[in-house]
């Protein structure tokens, strides 16, 4: 195990001083290393330095003026091991003691006036420090960082469960985490939303049912069209690679249903980019898959959005882009029906969002799931009729909040019974088993229609 002293300086200023601790200390035989890094300007550079120690049996003399943070810094990772000397000591006398050495509790920092002291109370550490402690010292100052990090998550709504890593973004149902290094976390919850609300229960499993199919997919599509998925981290979450979002949802449809046929039942046929024939029924399969974009927001509904505005709005490059992102979009849902279908599900449309990558177009977000697609049972399917009795999609949900509790999104969420929140989870549990193939039987998961459940609810 390499001993040493360790001379961090908090900038070249400090060349002088800290080359008198270095002289006295080599006095006494002992290896010396000098480092620069402040803990205002360099901060990440300081992480960086203590981390290459870490194993070592190592004590710091750290060595900055003025509006001095560094023997702090250092002292909450190697407590008990820092000894500050502050070039201007003398100058400040008691004021700079308090700037240096008044630290939180737990965290122990020794004070030297001048360098002959300074290097006299490093070796007398290093001498007599018991190392015995060291990873337990280290598990505290672990657990201390820990909890400051889930406190400032669960302050900006983050619940379940907490990551000891920097909060990037709580979404709906997904809460996201920046490792810095490139990668993040995105951990798949119990939440569930409907309407652009989030529901007041949870739904027991879901997380890990759509981080199990978010895997599935992204593993079986990779050569279709590159994506973020590194691994899978547990059993509710996936590191990615961090990409720039291209803002446009993705939207494809292979079938009318939805907001689309409600907007075609009214009487309008110029929708986004296309035209659509007369005559079409409820759920009727399209000759070809069409390409419905919309805008991504991060609050409220999504807009219809057509070539011009995406361009105009500058959320693709140019035509060129644009057309790139439909030809992707079609290129997966033609992958993922053909692959559905051949377990007993039509994917009537999804969502896709896409990002860029060391100039690279990748797939980010989710595959097709209960939240980001229709997921029709194929024994079921009837045109010109609803499909959510026996779907593995969350349309299963809004319809029961339209139709029971004459819920659309405005104000509060009404609280859902168990029985509603039991038929949701055997839908995020089925989507999963049926489309990895891993279950082929529709009837094992219980499936109630809508009717059903309302009836059951006194709803009717």
């Amino acid at each position: 195990m390499a001993e040493r002293i360790v001379i961090i300086q908090g900038s070249p200023s400090d060349d002088a001083y800290a080359q008198k601790i270095e002289n006295e200390v080599k006095a006494y035989g002992i290896q010396v290393d000098r480092r620069t890094a402040s803990a205002h300007r360099t901060s990440d550079h300081l992480d960086l330095i203590l981390e290459k120690y870490r194993n070592d049996h190592v004590v710091f003399v750290t060595s900055a003026g003025l509006s001095d943070a560094l023997s702090g810094r250092v002292g909450a990772d190697y407590s008990g091991r820092v000894i500050a000397a502050p070039p201007d000591a003398e100058q400040f006398g008691e004021m700079k003691v308090f700037s240096s050495t008044k630290t939180p509790t737990g965290i122990a920092v020794q004070y030297a006036t001048n360098p002959l002291q300074a290097a006299a109370l490093a070796v007398k550490t290093l001498q007599t420090y018991d190392w015995s402690q060291v990873e337990e010292l280290r598990q505290k100052a672990e657990q201390r960082r820990t909890q400051t990090i889930m406190h400032d998550a669960r302050q900006q709504g983050f619940d379940e469960p907490i990551r000891p890593h920097t909060a990037f973004r709580r979404g709906k149902t997904r809460d996201v985490y920046d490792l810095d290094d490139g990668t993040l976390l995105i951990v798949g919850t119990d939440r569930v939303s409907a309407f652009d609300k989030n529901m007041h229960e949870r739904v027991p499993g879901k997380g890990q049912a759509l981080t199990e199919l978010s895997e599935y997919w992204f593993k079986l599509t990779d050569g279709i069209l590159p994506n973020h998925f590194i691994e899978r981290v547990d059993e509710r979450t996936i590191r990615v690679k961090k990409a720039k979002r291209i803002d446009v949802e993705c939207v494809i449809r292979g079938y009318i249903y939805g907001s689309l046929f409600e907007a075609y039942e009214q009487g309008k046929r110029e929708l986004y980019d296309l035209t659509l024939p007369d005559g079409l029924q409820r759920a009727e399969k399209f000759s070809q898959p069409i390409f419905t974009p919309t805008t991504k927001a991060e609050v409220g509904h999504d807009e219809e959005l057509r070539k011009r505005q995406a361009i105009e709005m500058a959320l693709v490059r140019d035509e060129r882009e644009w057309d790139t992102l439909a030809e992707a979009t079609h290129r997966l849902y033609e992958f993922y029906t053909t692959h559905a279908l051949e377990r007993g599900i039509i994917i009537p449309d999804f969502k896709v969002e896409f990002g860029r990558l060391n100039g690279e177009l990748i797939q980010i977000d989710e595959p097709p799931n209960h939240d980001s697609a229709r997921l029709w049972a194929v024994q079921f399917y009837r045109v010109g009729q609803r499909q959510e009795g026996h779907a593995f999609d969350k349309e299963y949900l809004r319809d029961t909040l339209r139709r029971g509790y004459q819920y659309n999104g405005d104000g509060v969420p009404p609280h859902l019974p168990e029985l509603v929140i039991d038929q949701v989870s055997r839908r995020c549990r089925g989507a999963t088993d049926m489309l990895t193939g891993r279950e082929t039987d529709i009837a094992k998961f219980g499936l109630m229609a809508v009717e059903q459940v309302l009836q059951e609810l006194g709803k009717r």
